[in-house]
This record gives structure tokens, sequence and C-alpha cells, in this order.
């Protein structure tokens, strides 16, 4: 089968045993004894090298198949003797780090070897770099109709709204609403995500231009400007009311009354690449993390 799925991706024999470190007649022999007891070609062979056949392409899937069991249970049995190793590679918006964090530390008691790598960066960086396979999995806020646009696999793990955060010293803290016309007066610190540009735009087609002081991806900045009453931010639901600075009472959640475009934090990977069972454990236990947080979606 290891034969059967290395010719169906180089589309060669010479090429395939190069890659397996085999010989051709090798794999050639295997593949016709293999066709022999299924009683069915699965390739059609020429100087050109060699193609599937119609009743061959359903052979190649189901070899895919058993392949990616054979190792899922491989690792499953390493997970039992503590052994795996190998590496996962993350990456969050800013926000659900400290869930992350959690997440790492209950997975890691299970898998002590596994090499883990986290980052920080904005929703489109995340899935350029699964594209380009350079995460495992990534963890995004778009709005709906943008994360189906997307060509990557995405699971949405929430739903939320756009709110804003005020330093709990500013007069709008005693406020629990506030609507998008006297929002729009306010000075921004904004992160530089997708969605919060996504809203500023929004603003300004209705209303004009907004104050923004500056731009970041420094969130220790925009917490530091809130907290002094220099600004306001905005941001998503499950983002604001998560943030330390919020927890802590530094800041106060303000609805927005008249914006109801809902964000999604979603899980994201890569639709040519199947999880393995290191990466679906670790999904599993941020799952189950983000399931503890209040208030849920």
């Amino acid at each position: 089968m290891e034969y059967i799925v290395e010719v169906a991706k180089t589309g060669s024999l010479s090429i395939a045993s190069q890659k397996l470190h085999v010989t051709q007649s090798a794999i050639s022999q295997s593949i016709t004894n293999f066709e022999n007891e299924l009683g069915i070609k699965v390739f059609r062979r020429s100087r050109l090298g060699a193609e599937p056949t119609t009743e061959g392409k359903p052979i190649i899937r189901k070899a895919y198949e058993v392949l990616r069991k054979i190792q899922e249970l491989k690792e499953e049995a390493e997970v039992h003797s503590n052994l795996i190793s190998g590496e996962l590679r993350l990456a969050t918006v800013p926000g659900t780090m400290a869930f992350m964090i959690k997440a790492l530390s209950n997975f890691k008691m299970s898998y002590p070897y596994v090499h883990v790598e986290i980052t920080e960066k904005s929703s489109r960086e995340i899935i350029e770099d699964i594209k380009q396979n350079k995460l495992d999995i990534g963890v995004v806020i778009m709005t709906a109709d943008k994360l189906k646009a997307e060509s990557n696999h995405i699971e949405i793990l929430k739903k939320g709204k756009m709110i804003a955060a005020v330093s709990r010293n500013s007069p709008l803290a005693l406020l629990e609403s506030l609507p998008l016309n006297e929002l729009k007066h306010q000075p921004f610190v904004l992160y530089q995500e997708e969605s919060v540009k996504w809203f500023i735009e929004d603003i300004t087609a209705k209303y004009g231009a907004v104050d923004v002081l500056f731009w970041t991806n420094n969130v220790d900045a925009i917490r530091s400007a809130v907290r002094e009453g220099m600004a306001i931010t905005v941001g998503s639901e499950f983002i604001i009311k998560n943030d330390p600075s919020i927890l802590q009472g530094e800041g106060i959640p303000i609805d927005i009354t008249d914006y109801h475009l809902t964000n999604c934090l979603g899980l994201v990977r890569s639709e040519k690449k199947q999880l393995s069972v290191i990466t679906k454990n670790f999904v599993r236990e941020l799952k189950a993390e983000l399931k503890r947080v209040n208030p849920p979606f």
C-alpha cells in the first residue's frame, strides 16, 4: 500500500523507488502481485509513467485511509507507553493565549516529549501560515461569511458580537451599552486584527472617519491606553470579556447596541492535511478549556 500511494503521488515507479529507497523492480513486482490478488489493474503503466485506472482510483483512496489509520494506531500505542514525540505548531489571535496555555498544560501530561511552539498572530497571518504548512492548527477570529470563503478547513468554536472596553474611571463605565453614533466620537486604540478593521470600516461608512490614536499589535499598549483613560478599544466579546485587565476590573466592557455582526472564534487547519493523533488530542483539550469559559457565546 505504501508503494501504491507513493506511485500515485509521483506518477512514476522510478521516482517512487528513489523516495522509498527500494529498487524499481521491487515496487513493480509488489504492485503486480497486489493487482493479481485483487484481480484488477490499479495502474496503467507506460514509458510516460504510471496512471491510476478507473477501478484503481478507489483502491488508492482506500490505501491512503488504511495507512493513515495504521499511523494513528502506532501513535495511540506510543501514547500509552508515554514515549510519543514530535512537534506541534500552534498560533492564536491575542486574547486566547491563556486558554491555549491551560490546554497545553493538560496536553503535556499525556505528551511530555512533544515539542510545542505557540505564536500570537493576526487571523490573516495564521491562515496564510496554515496554507504554507508552517502551522498545524490556528485559532482565528472572523465573521462567519469570511470564514466560509476560506480554502482551509475551519471549525467554529464560539460565536459572539463586537463590544467596547473603557477605563473603570471613564464616565462611560457607568453605561451598560452605547450606540454606534455615540461610540464614534470617542478616541480609539486598536489591535491590528481583521475583525477590528472591518468594524472601523463599518463605522466610517455610516458616520464618517473615527479618531484612532494608534493601531498596534502590542496588547499591553492597548491595555495601558485604556486603563489611563486615553481612549477606548473594541474587540470580539470573547476576547474583551476574558482579557486579564477586564477580569481584574481595570477596564469595563460595554455592549454596542446597534451593531449586530457576529464574529466567530474558529479553529483552522489545512484541508489537504489530516490531523495527527497528537493534534487531535490537543484540540480536545482546547475545546474542553473553552467550554469552561464564562460567559459562553
